[in-house]
């Protein structure tokens, strides 16, 4: 079996959304949410920030 590094890219994309994905759902599925406001949950912020140094991109600041 050949992989390519396009393949490996795909892979990582695909962890990097379901890891992002997964922490949303975490956040929007708080009881206190309000659907359709802006989530201001600290451990949302600080999951997302992990999610996006893991991946290689700088968070913003």
């Amino acid at each position: 079996m050949v992989t390519t590094d396009q393949d490996s890219r795909d892979a990582d994309l695909r962890n990097f959304f379901r890891r992002l994905h997964a922490a949303y759902v975490d956040a929007a599925s708080n009881p206190f949410h309000v659907p359709g406001k802006r989530i201001t949950s600290a451990v949302f912020a600080e999951q997302v920030g992990t999610i996006v140094k893991s991946f290689g991109i700088p968070a913003p600041v």
